[in-house]
């Protein structure tokens, strides 16, 4: 058995799928339900002068995409004022993503969000801009006017009209720079120099690194090792470099994707130093971000908050320590290559949302003060993709006006969308089909409002329903077997502790008197606490051992061998007005990388675990069938027992099981312990309902142990996962893995915008 897929739980949430409404999402970021069959395209021009030029008609614009002309299919002229909207004669458009119609101006007012990026400004120049907006903020806001104060890192005003509130926000804003070097990298290397080295193979990067390396260790000093030192350094770096650039254009998705969703003009302020966007998988973060921005008309603007004086000193530490560096002049390249490109995002986004880019000044007060000024004129040009091949690639734009002596701010490229086919496997990412591996069929799932309402008391029966009128989609009744006869639900008791050892000392109990009312306490309990979870993030260890080799499975002798690697895991609960809330997980290794599931034969088997405890659910309860066992100690605490097993005429959406081409549905069955005073899940316990015989899926059986975990910052205890125990056999023998959970606490990388006074 080999990786599981990311984001799913292999061994366990496969059955919510029809109570729990699934989320379809890209693995790498925000979902995005954007129209592909059209690019738009936001223009200002502007003249001489700085001002707006308005009165420009269609005839007047020209778009070369990829340097070939292309036809303008729609044309909207945006301003405070109704748009006024003219139709040009191009053919009509199949599929277009914006009516051209005129569209009334909303009643609400302006919302104008300032987001500092505290992900990489220094304390200096995050000082700095606070005093600026703080000063912005002593003069009134316009007549119907809302201001929003947020931060990469978590701080968050609310939307609201008072400057007392904002003015408050501004001032919890600390320099904690979410994104910084390891101070003890040997040698140093800049996510530029990274790039330049492994991406560019530049031998005069190389060069620098050698002989920064050979300054900075007195334990290597072979040429060799110097340079796999190098190499090594540098792919590190760049993976450190790229994690952060994907993450910090995601927040800003988040910000946009939520902004989109309310009524009224929508201005966003990014007060920052700049970032490198070097990689097509960012570059094609920040062009979700223009689609998005344009498409709900909200203007991105961008403050460079590093101003003149940076301009003229050393960014970063490039060429420190190398005489080559100083002798060539390599090192004043690089920096100025670095403030230049850090520069290009904010001009992208800039230019690109119909903002604009204020730089190369010190006065950031009044560079905020243009900022937060809407443009009078706006232009949006609609080109059709018509012609234009879904094959993702990267797409120059260039817009010009018959116009003399003006400006165009206008959008600089985009990506082509891909064929469904083709973007469903790169959504995927689905592991090759020689590989084998458990998965549910979503990547995210969402828990219903009614899984906050606790199920009622029953009678004895109600524990056993009869199988639901509708069959599931994905089969017939007569597809699907009937229960076991021979689960945990069935088995006399002496056999059931052997087939789960952890039974032993249990207090048995064969009435079922009680087991509506235990039921119905875990519902309430799960329907309390969903709501209330917040993003976490916690250290993860996990141990793997491969009990027999087998000379053909994947990897060889070297899947035989035991291995250990720590993770950061992150869960996420993003709760929905109604009640719902969506979940998901995610892991990042020790080098920033994203874990996937699908790297190699020694990556994870379980991904998962964080929902397990969703299986007993109001909304999912009526999908298993359950018996009550006793009472038992279990970590120190008397715990009510349960066995439970699911009935597969009434899942809607098993987990499954995929190998070698082929694959098949499978079923849970299990026990769970209880705490008697609190209804916490303290242990819970899956096997297979049966096992896979085509397959040769033998045994697939997972323990989690809960433990109580105080929350710093949040006032708030919560029973979460603290160890989980794998144990599979495909028939090369028995495969072990262990994940222990430490160090839980808040996670302040999601961006969300609530409503204030």
């Amino acid at each position: 058995m080999v990786p599981f897929a990311r984001h799913l739980a292999a061994v366990a949430i496969g059955l919510l799928a029809s109570q729990l409404s699934a989320q379809e999402a890209p693995r790498q970021g925000p979902v995005l339900q954007l129209p592909v069959n059209s690019v738009l395209i936001p223009v200002v021009v502007r003249d001489a002068q700085g001002r707006a030029v308005g009165g420009l008609k269609p005839e007047d614009f020209k778009v070369f995409d990829q340097g070939k002309p292309r036809k303008i299919a729609g044309f909207t002229i945006e301003s405070g004022r109704p748009p006024v909207v003219q139709e040009t004669n191009a053919a009509p458009r199949e599929g277009a993503s914006r009516s051209s119609a005129a569209q009334p101006a909303p009643a609400d007012g302006q919302i104008l969000v300032f987001l500092f990026d505290d992900r990489h400004l220094d304390a200096d120049r995050l000082e700095q801009a606070k005093e600026a907006v703080a000063k912005l903020l002593d003069s009134p806001l316009p007549q119907g006017t809302r201001g929003l104060v947020l931060s990469f890192l978590g701080v968050n005003s609310g939307i609201t009209g008072d400057r007392a509130t904002l003015k408050a926000a501004i001032q919890r804003l600390k320099e904690r720079q979410g994104f910084q070097q390891d101070p003890g990298q040997c040698p140093k290397l800049s996510y530029y120099q990274a790039d330049q080295i492994v991406n560019r193979h530049n031998g005069s990067e190389f060069q620098i690194a050698i002989e920064k390396a050979e300054n900075c260790t007195v334990a290597v000093r072979e040429p060799r090792m110097l340079e796999a030192l190098v190499r090594n350094t540098a792919n590190q770096s760049l993976i450190t470099g790229e994690q952060d650039a994907r993450d910090t254009l995601d927040f800003m998705l988040n910000v946009v994707q939520t902004l989109s969703k309310i009524p009224g003009r929508r201005s966003l302020v990014l007060i920052s130093p700049g970032f490198l966007v070097l990689e097509d998988e960012a570059m094609q973060r920040a062009s979700w971000i223009l689609n998005l921005a344009a498409s709900a008309n909200i203007a991105i603007s961008a403050l460079d908050a590093r101003g003149v004086y940076d301009e003229q000193t050393p960014a970063s530490d490039s060429g420190a320590g190398s005489i080559f560096a100083t002798m060539t002049g390599r090192r004043q390249e690089d920096e100025k290559d670095v403030l230049r490109q850090d520069k290009e995002i904010m001009a992208e986004l800039a230019d690109g949302a119909g903002g604009t880019f204020f730089h190369s000044s010190n006065d950031l007060a009044g560079g905020l003060a243009v900022l937060a000024a809407e443009p009078e004129y706006k232009y949006l040009l609609e080109v059709s993709l018509n012609g234009v091949k879904r094959n993702g690639a990267y797409h120059a734009l260039k817009v010009e006006v018959d116009r003399r002596e003006v400006r165009v701010q206008a959008r600089q490229s985009y990506f082509a969308p891909l064929e469904p086919q083709k973007a469903e496997r790169k959504a995927t990412q689905a592991a090759p089909e020689e590989r084998a591996s458990a998965a549910a069929p979503s990547a995210a799932e969402r828990v219903p409002a009614s899984a906050a309402a606790p199920a009622s008391p029953a009678p004895k029966a109600a524990a056993q329903p009869e199988p639901a009128a509708a069959s599931p989609a994905h089969a017939t009744p007569h597809d699907l077997p009937p229960p076991d006869r021979t689960s945990y639900i069935d088995l006399p008791i002496d056999r059931l502790k052997d087939a789960v050892p952890s039974l032993k000392g249990i207090d048995y109990d064969p009435s079922q008197q009680a087991l509506p009312a235990i039921l119905a306490g875990v519902a309430k309990k799960i329907g309390e606490v969903l709501p209330r979870l917040p993003d976490l993030v916690s250290r993860e260890e996990v141990i793997r051992f491969q009990g027999s080799w087998d000379s053909t499975a994947p990897g060889g002798l070297a899947a035989a061998q035991p291995s250990s690697r720590d993770f950061k895991y992150l869960l996420q609960f993003q709760h929905g007005p109604g009640g719902e809330t969506s979940i998901s997980e995610s892991r990042i290794d020790s080098k920033g990388r994203p874990v996937n599931g699908a790297e190699t034969y020694t990556a994870l088997r379980g991904f998962g675990f964080a929902y397990q405890w969703l299986f007993f659910s109001a909304a999912v309860q009526p999908e298993f069938r359950f018996r009550y066992l006793g009472e038992q100690a279990k970590g120190g605490r008397k715990a009510f027992v349960v066995a439970f097993a699911q009935d597969p005429r009434k899942v809607s959406e098993p987990a499954y099981f995929q190998a070698g081409g082929r694959t098949e549905p499978f079923y849970f069955q299990g026990v769970l312990w209880i705490d008697r005073e609190s209804f916490d899940i303290l242990r819970l316990r899956t096997d297979l309902l049966a096992p896979l015989a085509e397959l040769h899926l033998r045994r697939l059986t997972t323990e989690l142990t809960f433990r109580s975990v105080p929350i710093h910052g949040f006032g708030a205890v919560f029973w979460l996962p603290s160890e989980v125990e794998i144990s599979s056999d495909q028939g090369a023998g028995l495969t072990e893995e262990s994940h222990r959970y430490s160090d839980y606490h808040l996670f302040h990388a999601e961006a969300r915008i609530v409503a204030g006074p």
